[in-house]
C-alpha cells in the first residue's frame, strides 16, 4: 500500500525534529529535572497534601510517576487559590521529595537505565514517590532506527529509478520501459 505524498513529507520532517528534541532534551536532563504532570493539593484537617502525577526527565532518563505526601507542619496557608484545583504544570525541578533508591541496584536492566525507583519518608509527614525510569538512549534508538530504515529505502528507490531499474526489486528496465517483468510493478511516471 502506497502512502499519499502529503503523509511521506510529514514523515520526513517530523521524525528528525523529533529525534533533534530528544537529543536536546537528553542533554539537558544531565544539567536539571523537568517534570510535566497533574498536580493537585487539598487541605484538610491542618494537612496540607499535594499529589504529583506525570512524566520526568532526570539524569539521562524520562520517568512516568506519582509523588504523594502531606505536611503537617506549621506555616501553613489553606486560603492559597492553588489548593483543591489540579493543574497540570512544567517545573524545572523535581517532583519527589524523598531520596530515590533503584529496586535493585546491581543488575544489568538497572545499569543500562531502566529502573524503578522508590522512594519512602515518614517524618515529618508521609511521602512516596515511585517512578519508573527508561534511559533517553533508548527512546532515541526507538525513534531513530525505524526512522534510518525509512531514509534507507527511499534513497535505495530513488537511486533504482535514476539508474533506470525497477525501484521495487532492481531489476534493469532499459529493455523493457514499461513495465517489470520481475514483479510487474509500473514504474512511475515521469514529472512534466
Amino acid at each position: 500500500m502506497k502512502r499519499p505524498k502529503a503523509i511521506q513529507s510529514a514523515i520526513a520532517i517530523a521524525l528528525p525534529g523529533l529525534l533533534a528534541v530528544l537529543i536536546f532534551c537528553w542533554v539537558l536532563s544531565y544539567g536539571c529535572t523537568f517534570s510535566l504532570g497533574r498536580e493537585s493539593w487539598s487541605y484538610s484537617d491542618h494537612r496540607l497534601t499535594r499529589q504529583f502525577k506525570g512524566l520526568l526527565l532526570h539524569r539521562g532518563g524520562f520517568g512516568f510517576g506519582t509523588s504523594a505526601g502531606e505536611w503537617t507542619e506549621g506555616g501553613i496557608d489553606p486560603s492559597v487559590d492553588d489548593v483543591s484545583k489540579p493543574r497540570i504544570r512544567f517545573r524545572t525541578w523535581e517532583p519527589f521529595r524523598t531520596p530515590l533508591h533503584p529496586e535493585n541496584p546491581d543488575s544489568l536492566l538497572t545499569r543500562a537505565g531502566f529502573q524503578w525507583l522508590e522512594g519512602r519518608k515518614t517524618v515529618p509527614a508521609v511521602w512516596e514517590d515511585p517512578f519508573a525510569m527508561a534511559p533517553m538512549w533508548f527512546l532515541i534508538l526507538l525513534v531513530s532506527g525505524p526512522m534510518g530504515l525509512w531514509y534507507f529505502k527511499r534513497e535505495r528507490g530513488v537511486r533504482r529509478l535514476r539508474e533506470g531499474r525497477c525501484r521495487t526489486c532492481g531489476y534493469d528496465l532499459r529493455a523493457t520501459p514499461g513495465r517489470c517483468p520481475e514483479c510487474g510493478t509500473m514504474p512511475a511516471e515521469p514529472a512534466a
